[in-house]
């Protein structure tokens, strides 16, 4: 009995151990595109999309969602650029995560029955056209069920 409560310590101290590190790294990660943020100039939506070769119509998703993903990290939103590399800056690192996110910027309704397709994300950008994708997709097939 004493072998085991040693091995269930050990267990739970190594799992607190990796549970501060990765509180660490995040809060490393996020300092330091606070640094990058606060050396770049802001963009506004518009040129957010050209620069993604988005139509000038999809701005005011785009402000949303670079918007919410703001606050994740408490950083400004116009100074996110398209290339800037997603996971490391906003920790959202596994699809029910990015599904629920997305469910409650309320871009798409119903979201959270999506397997959101992570292998597609790299920065920014890649998550924003994906989620544009995916808009259209989900307003599509709601269309054809009328």
């Amino acid at each position: 009995m004493t072998g085991f409560i040693t091995i269930l310590a050990i267990v739970i101290l190594a799992l607190f151990v990796l549970a501060i590190k990765s509180y660490w790294i995040w809060k490393r990660q996020k300092r330091n595109y606070a640094t990058i943020q606060s050396n770049r100039s802001p963009i506004t939506d518009e040129v957010f999309c050209e620069e993604l070769g988005l139509d000038a119509s999809c701005a005011k998703i785009v402000s949303i969602l670079r918007s919410k993903i703001s606050k994740l990290g408490d950083y400004d939103p116009l100074r996110i650029y398209p290339n800037d590399e997603f996971y490391s800056q906003f920790g959202l690192d596994y699809d029910d995560d990015v599904a629920m996110f997305l469910e409650e910027t309320k871009v798409i309704e119903g979201c959270r029955e999506y397997s959101f397709p992570l292998e597609e994300v790299k920065s920014v950008g890649d998550f924003i056209k994906v989620v544009l994708r995916l808009k259209k997709e989900f307003e599509e097939e709601k269309a054809s069920q009328k």
